[in-house]
């Protein structure tokens, strides 16, 4: 397929031949350069130096042309981008191209075109790797060639381009822009020339060659690896003790397509000379997973440092990784002829996703599934002291079922092929995979991921083996399950021993021959070290199995002694009750096998009080349940589903359901001896219920049918580790409705925990809206533990900390911070918002005190580069999070967070005590003071708290005068709060804090004596008669020049009011209409199509769409967001208005909703100018009435009246 794609690309290509020179600089002065607004530009020494917005120069009618300049970023670290624009019309309609530094080396192409809420305004159809390491300061030139739809860009010293792209839907005008990104730049010598466009001569032949030396290349590196592969050779066995022999690294590869017909893989006698080289573990493809998926528009842009590694480490391949479905493993092994005696098993620890596995040609079975152990007693089929072919059949998909093979995979019987649905079907958790062309334009997604993805061993023991260990620990000591298997002819007597904490058990045991049996053994420890996050304290627990008193197998594991329950709707951690607060989900299924990287993030997450995860998108791997159990992170261990039966899709059966159920069971087998493991969840937002099966004669027999499944899957999981809680799926809310009338009758077993999914600030409304504050989003009805596993507000994406790019293919969903959403503006808005929303919510929850945890989501994005141990970086919201989750919590229950100096500033003061040794606090003082940016600190008050018992919370009200020197305009502050028992600090916290002077939202000018206000009574009467303003009423109209109208009921065009108001506007009036919820009343629908519906809320955020108009000035991006609420919801409008497109009209802020599932519009605007006539009206809808309390309404009033007043 590549090479037919590269065929017929080339045929399409045009040779772009120069034309007329259509513009020239060399910056020797500004001529010809236009900046955009907030631009810091300066053109000097003969170069242009710049940020933040772009500067352009040209026609923009101009259509075919090639574009050149020098450019260097001067700012970064390494990690800078450099910005420049072709086609350009302004911000919003040009194409641009983003080159870029750090792990991501790369040139992106944008096209951004204002559209609606149904089409992304912005597309990134590419992202390139330059091909070369981009360093800060050093002159890099650039060329854009831009014909038709073609768009070609060289980067660097290059001879072909990175980017050779045909846009079907162009953009085909413009002129040509500098920068217009966050770093500094500096550009020199740019020149546009026309180009002309004539046919070239097709070039399929040379394409064909290029492929064909491609070829030739690979074939030589695939020769050099066969000829430098190595067998695996044992050196010595152990005849004493288990001897294990790593197979993982370098084994013989080769995918089925690729096999020769006729051809047996499987037996030594077959040659493998021509055989690809692939390490073990790994998957032969691309890994993508939830956020690093494909989508309709492009790349996600969540990850792009792992997207390209992954592509650097596929395209090193031999063969064609996009091609295979099924491949072939072989591995030599040179085992000893000291083996002679021992029994000789092979394991493999995972492998996607049906394997059929042979030793020198004999097959020894099949298993089925990707997550999970198995292995094979190989003993009767090796040759000692010679080599031996182990051979894997793996399929990711559908295949041929293996020759030789029973009616047995993996105990699962099947009496037919195993069909493409059924494998197709089999649980994957969220993987999936991506294969990329060779030029990197093309990334196609693919059903499942394939690869021997998890080591493999040998190992060597005695006939007699420990086969299983369950280590159940309590308190003082453990209980200890050891099942022996005697596989042979013999019956089998002697001991098994344990040894853990100091303490030596033995136990003698008798098996009959051909059997196996379990064996429990009670240990007693005196004071044992527990296992908890704070203190994850580890034994070795040492089993060995003995005959006639001498050991002949041995067995060894960490373990911690600890204990995890849910009763009561609270979790109890070694007997005492405990709230686990925390986040998920990690980048283990990324790196499931990156030891240092598992070590490092889960150290980052303890370090930052994020004490339990959630194993979201696959299991936890040996390696990251080995680290969690080191660093101290409890894990709630997701199974290997997700959505399985989602809504009213059908329940998996026969095969594929035991197939489900078998996995399950080995992954508890396999993972329940960590003790970091607290708990099991079934699987990810299932969403059982009767709603979904409407159309059915019985709803509530479909449901409990589905439910009746899972109650079989949880008694197994019981069965198997009785000793922690269950969740029967992430999202699950035991609901009385359903939980009385039919669970509860037919003894289904839902689970100990109730975990609902919020995402509050992001699809839904935020936390300081009044049906969420306080703990709105928690249900009310249930008897089990509760906690929320996954809670998130939005996804910052691991390069830069802004937005992801695209999700639920909606562009940049996460839009409550506007235009700074997209990717050339800097991303610090973002993270900022996102660690205030995250934590304020965390903090939220914690003072309820009606949960037994909660989960944020999702912390693999809480990181630049989370992929990579040596580089990864904590965003923000890391640090707010930190302080949201600290054991002891002192909270600000306060949600406006503007004031003027020398108002009155009151709210609450919440302790919350989570102390980890279980202590309650007493003799409490808080002391609040407020620092501003300069670091100077004005205290404010000091309270005392009354005493905070273990597990519960406190509350203070508190006032204090808001001091008059912290500045002379605004300024954005900290306010910090310090709380102390006795002596000693046991919490700190702190918010920012908006204060302003006064005298910043005093009007700077006298107002005109023909302004009149008719207005309903109240505090914008008052201000306004204040301000000098005449109090008027319907006679006064004619004789006023600007009138403002806050009443609340608005005449109607046709009315007689109306028709006076509007003949004023006609003749050159100004009107202005401030927050009367009703101005389609006279403005009609040629301007206002409808009032907006607030289905989620009022206004909780406005984007400023003209920041250079004089009614924002004084105003950052982010200002019109949760204007004070004054003890209710804050908000920045109560009402906003569906705009028809009219010329006249200047949409001057824009409201940004939820975006919810599939929000496609309409846009709304609650603050925007009509020209009618001669006059102008304005309206406004921000809720300017709460200026009393807060300076950024207060500013916004007067500027409101000053603008009126220069009409």
């Amino acid at each position: 397929m590549k090479k037919i794609f590269i065929l017929l690309f080339a045929v399409l290509v045009v040779s772009m031949a120069r034309g007329a020179s259509l513009f020239k600089s060399d910056f020797s002065d500004s001529k010809g350069w236009n900046r955009e607004y907030g631009g810091d530009w300066r053109i000097e020494n003969g170069t242009a130096r710049g940020k933040t917005r772009s500067i352009w120069s040209g026609d923009k009618g101009w259509e075919n042309y090639a574009f050149t300049t020098r450019a260097r970023c001067l700012e970064g670290g390494g990690e800078g981008q450099v910005w420049l624009s072709f086609r350009y019309a302004d911000e919003w309609n040009r194409y641009a191209i983003a080159i870029r530094g750090g792990l991501l080396d790369e040139v992106a192409l944008f096209r951004y075109r204002e559209g609606g809420y149904d089409l992304p305004s912005v597309m990134c159809p590419l992202n390139i790797p330059l091909g070369f390491d981009f360093e800060e300061n050093e002159w890099y030139d650039v060329k854009v060639e831009v014909n038709g739809g073609n768009i070609r860009v060289w980067v660097g010293d290059v001879d072909e381009p990175q980017i050779d792209y045909v846009d079907d839907g162009p953009i085909l005008k413009g002129a040509v822009a500098l920068g217009g990104n966050y770093h500094l730049c500096e550009f020199d010598d740019v020149s546009v020339d026309a180009l002309e466009t004539t046919p070239t001569v097709d070039k399929a032949d040379s394409a064909e060659a290029d492929q064909e030396a491609l070829a030739q290349a690979k074939e030589l590196k695939r020769s050099q690896q066969r000829k430098d592969y190595q067998p695996v050779v044992v050196e010595e066995v152990d005849k004493k003790a288990r001897t294990e022999v790593s197979l993982n690294g370098n084994w013989l590869f080769m995918p089925e397509q690729d096999l020769a017909a006729g051809s047996t893989p499987e037996s030594p006698d077959s040659d493998d000379q021509n055989w690809h080289v692939m390490n073990v573990p790994n998957f032969w493809n691309q890994i993508t997973l939830w956020t690093q998926e494909n989508a309709n528009f492009g790349l996600r842009g969540q990850d792009m440092a792992y997207r390209y590694d992954e592509i650097f480490r596929t395209e090193k391949y031999t063969f064609d990784y996009g091609e295979t479905k099924t491949a072939w493993y072989r591995q030599w092994i040179d085992i000893p002829e000291s083996a002679k005696g021992r029994r000789i098993m092979v394991k493999f620890d995972a492998s996607a996703s049906l394997s059929s596995i042979y030793i020198n040609g004999h097959y020894l079975g099949d298993h089925l599934g990707m997550f999970t152990p198995f292995e094979f007693d190989v003993t009767n089929y090796v040759k000692l002291g010679g080599e031996n072919l182990l051979a894997a059949h793996v399929s990711s998909g559908a295949r041929i079922q293996s020759k030789g093979a029973s009616d047995k995979a993996a105990g699962v019987a099947i009496s037919m092929t195993v069909s493409d649905e059924m494998l197709n079907s089999l649980p994957k958790g969220m993987y999936r995979s991506l294969d990329t062309t060779e030029d990197y334009h093309k990334h196609t997604t693919l059903p499942r991921p394939g690869g021997i993805w998890q080591p493999v061993m040998m190992y060597m023991t005695a006939p007699v083996v420990i086969e299983n260990v369950f280590f159940k620990p309590n308190l003082g000591g453990a209980e200890v399950d050891v099942t022996v298997e005697n596989p042979t002819d013999s019956d089998f007597g002697g001991e098994v021993g344990i040894h853990v904490a100091g303490k030596k058990v033995m136990k003698k045991i008798f098996l009959e021959k051909n059997s196996s049996k379990m064996f429990t053994i009670t240990t007693k420890v005196d004071n044992p070290r527990l296992w908890t996050p704070e203190t994850p304290n580890l034994y070795k627990l040492s089993v060995a199995l003995l005959k006639n008193k001498k050991q002949i197998d041995d067995y060894s594991c960490n373990v911690g002694f600890r204990t995890f329950e849910a009763k009561e709707t609270k979790f109890y951690l070694n007997g005492r009750q405990r709230w686990m607060g925390g986040a998920n989900h990690p980048p283990h299924g990324l790196r499931p096998n990156d030891e240092k990287l598992a070590n490092e993030f889960l150290k980052l997450m303890h370090d930052g009080n994020q004490m339990i995860t959630r194993s979201h998108g696959s299991p936890f791997t040996p390696v990251w349940a080995d680290a969690a159990d080191k660093q101290g992170v409890a894990v709630s261990l997701e199974g290997t589903w997700p959505w399985v039966g989602l809504y009213g899709a059908p329940m998996p059966e026969g095969a594929l359901r035991e197939a489900w159920f078998t996995e399950t069971i080995d992954m508890v087998k396999q993972l329940r001896n960590h003790p970091s493991i607290v708990m099991w969840t079934v699987g990810n937002e299932l969403n059982y219920d009767p709603r979904h099966h409407k159309d059915s004669d019985d709803p509530d027999g479909e449901y409990l049918s589905k439910m009746q499944v899972l109650n079989e899957l949880m008694k197994r999981i019981r069965e198997t580790d009785p000793t922690r809680p269950v969740c029967i799926w992430s999202h699950y809310i035991r609901e009385k409705h359903l939980y009385e009338p039919i669970l509860k009758p037919n003894a289904i077993d839902d689970g100990d925990i109730t975990d609902p999914h919020w995402y509050c600030g992001w699809y839904g409304r935020s936390v300081f809206h009044d049906i969420i504050y306080n703990g709105g989003y928690l249900t009310r009805y249930t008897d089990q533990a509760r906690m929320s596993q996954e809670a998130s507000t939005g996804y910052p994406n691991n390069d830069t900390g802004g937005p992801q790019r695209l999700y639920i293919q909606m562009y940049v969903p996460q839009t409550w911070i506007g235009d700074e959403a997209f990717e050339h503006r800097d991303p610090a808005p973002f993270m900022e918002y996102h660690a205030l929303i995250s934590k304020e919510w965390m903090e939220d929850v914690r003072r309820t005190r009606r949960t037994a945890g909660w989960q944020a989501f999702a912390n693999v994005c809480w990181f630049k580069n989370v992929t990579f141990a040596d580089e990864i970086q904590p965003y923000p919201v890391y640090f707010e999070m930190k302080k949201a989750l600290q054991p002891v919590l002192v909270s600000l229950d306060q949600r406006d967070r503007h004031c003027y100096q020398g108002n009155e500033f009151s709210g609450k003061i919440v302790v919350v005590n989570d102390d980890t040794n279980g202590k309650d606090l007493q003799n409490l003082t808080c002391t609040i003071h407020i620092e501003n940016a300069d670091g100077k600190k004005f205290p404010a008050t000091t309270e005392k708290v009354k005493d905070c018992r273990y597990s519960s919370n406190s509350t203070k009200e508190f006032s204090f005068v808001v001091p008059e020197n912290i500045t002379d305009s605004r300024m954005d502050c900290k306010l910090v709060l310090t709380l102390k028992s006795g002596m000693k600090t046991v919490g700190q916290n702190d918010y920012k804090l908006l204060v302003a002077a006064k005298e910043w939202v005093a009007l700077n000018s006298t107002l005109p004596k023909n302004m009149i206000a008719i207005t309903d009574q109240g505090d914008i009467a008052e201000y306004l008669k204040e301000q000098g303003i005449k109090s008027g009423n319907i006679g006064d109209i004619g004789s006023a020049k600007t009138i403002l109208w806050t009443k609340k009921e608005v005449p109607s065009m046709d009315s007689e009011v109306g028709k006076l108001l509007g003949k004023h506007v006609e003749s050159g009036g100004t009107l202005v209409l401030l927050e009367t919820a009703a101005a389609r009343n006279l403005v009609g629908d040629r301007i206002i199509m409808e009032k907006f519906k607030a289905r989620y809320g009022n206004v909780a955020f406005a984007n400023i769409e003209c920041p250079d108009h004089l009614l924002f000035e004084g105003f950052n991006s982010q200002d019109l967001r949760w204007w004070n609420g004054n003890g209710t919801s804050p908000e920045i409008a109560k009402s906003s208005y569906v705009l028809a497109d009219n010329e006249k009209t200047t949409r001057l802020c824009e409201q940004i909703p939820r975006h919810g599932y599939g929000w496609k519009g309409p846009a709304t605007y609650p603050m925007f100018v009509v020209e009618q006539g001669k006059g102008k009206i304005l309206v406004s809808e921000l809720s300017t009435s709460v200026f009393k309390t807060d300076p950024l309404a207060g500013k916004m009033l007067g500027n409101i009246i000053e603008w009126a007043a220069q009409q």
